[in-house]
């Protein structure tokens, strides 16, 4: 063989072996990313879940904590017009105020 000829089979095999690696690097290159890109979005499948019931479970305390507090200014409402004119004390508070007894804690 030449000299030339030996070159050229030289710059060929180079040539070819960098393309061949560049595929290689790129099919590895995709199958990370694709493999990346899927695991994030399971993920943020279930946190989204979570807080949907999060959210559902906060939108129900909320809807009971507005019961309670209209039950309370419906009872204050009640008691407000049952209180005794100022100066008078009811009997039934005089008497269990009587019967109290201080007790140890």
């Amino acid at each position: 063989m030449q000299p030339d000829q030996i070159f050229v089979l030289i710059v060929a095999s180079l040539i070819t072996s960098c393309v061949t690696l560049s595929m290689f690097a790129q099919a590895w290159g995709e199958s990370r990313k694709a493999k990346g890109a899927n695991e994030p979005r399971e993920r943020l499948d279930v946190i989204e879940a979570r807080l949907a019931r999060m959210e559902g479970a906060i939108e129900s305390v909320a809807i009971e904590i507005e019961r309670v507090a209209e039950g309370q200014r419906f009872t204050a409402k009640l008691l407000a017009e049952r209180a005794p004119g100022e100066g008078q004390v009811p009997v039934q508070r005089a008497a269990a105020a009587e019967r109290r007894y201080i007790t140890p804690h």
